[in-house]
């Protein structure tokens, strides 16, 4: 669990579970911070962590249909719906450079 800072300030939380090498990433901003671009600069943090020094090959979301903030924040970071059945599934792999 990582705390996100904003402008100095805690601005929400954002998750990582690890199974194998696939994580599972949920994020939840404070009322007061959302829609100000945070949530994908949270994520892009996240990713740098979980395909370096983690060595993921692989980050997903789960996203409820009806949350559009959290899917836009989401696709914005670059993640990829993969089902949108209820939850939408969103999905993010490692480049092999």
């Amino acid at each position: 669990m990582y705390i996100v800072l904003a402008d100095g300030h805690e601005a929400g939380v954002v998750r990582l579970d690890v199974a194998d090498a696939i994580g599972t990433v949920s994020i939840y901003l404070s009322p007061a911070w959302r829609g100000r671009g945070i949530g994908p600069s949270a994520l892009a943090a996240l990713e740098s962590i979980a395909f370096g020094p983690l060595g993921l090959r692989r980050i997903e979301a789960r996203v409820k249909a009806d949350n559009g903030a959290s899917l836009a924040a989401f696709q914005k970071a670059g993640f990829i719906a993969v089902a949108s059945k209820p939850p939408v599934s969103l999905m993010k792999v490692r480049r092999e450079d």
